[in-house]
């Protein structure tokens, strides 16, 4: 398997190429090629969340408690009469209750390369993000599925980065872990449809937008990004 540095590395070029290339064809403001980058670099050592022993689960899930965190405080309209004391405690709150508790169970309940290694998990992260950004943090809509998308792009290629490992092109020779990363689902069964059935809900409960089903809008988006990096 690739290693940390690898997989940040890959993924932040990757990222920045794309949201540079969009920001150039006149689709997305500095802002959102911040966010945009920002989503895929993070989203690129996302699968490995399931390893109890990784820096990435340490230092990803600390990024995401913090996040939610704030999420959860931006939602609470009943937040603007306090101080600005109480609204750290309600924060900090949320994040140790992130950091430790659920940061515990997830890592009991979760093999390394199980479920949350595959593709599905790539499209529920990317459109739980989708819902976070739109509804706790006032993102537009499209803006909020474009993100969305870097995060389940940032996701697949941290999946094949890892197929790519599995061949040792020296030797001639597959390693056993090849096949294990981009996958539909996992030897077991309840957590397989578990995943299912927890994507179709978010993709049920995420903010719908009309041009997202205009394939204009897409070609658009290509030649302005493909455009960009010619001379």
């Amino acid at each position: 398997m690739a290693g940390f540095h690898t997989h940040l590395t890959v993924g932040a070029v990757a990222s920045g190429m794309a949201a540079t290339g969009l920001y150039a064809g006149g689709v997305a403001s500095p802002l959102e090629v911040a966010l945009y980058f920002s989503c895929g670099t993070v989203a690129s050592l996302l699968p490995d969340i399931d390893s109890d022993n990784s820096t990435i689960l340490s230092v990803v899930f600390t990024f995401v408690s913090v996040l939610l965190a704030f999420a959860v405080l931006f939602g609470q309209p009943a937040t603007k009469g306090l101080s600005g004391l109480e609204l750290f405690l309600l924060w900090a709150g949320l994040f140790a209750a992130m950091r430790i508790g659920v940061f515990e169970v997830f890592t009991r309940m979760t093999v390394h390369r199980g479920i949350f290694h595959s593709i599905p998990a790539a499209i529920l992260f990317g459109v739980l993000t989708v819902i976070m950004l739109h509804h706790a943090f006032r993102v537009p809509t499209l803006t909020a599925w474009v993100a969305g998308g870097f995060i389940t792009i940032g996701f697949i290629v941290h999946l094949l980065l890892d197929e790519v490992y599995s061949l040792n092109l020296t030797g001639r020779h597959v390693k056993r872990s090849f096949g294990t990363a981009c996958k539909l689902w996992s030897k077991d069964l309840y957590a397989t449809t578990a995943l299912y059935s927890v994507t179709l809900l978010a993709l049920w409960l995420a903010p719908q937008a009309e041009l997202l089903f205009d394939h204009r809008i897409y070609q658009l988006a290509w030649h302005s990004v493909v455009t960009s990096w010619l001379p």
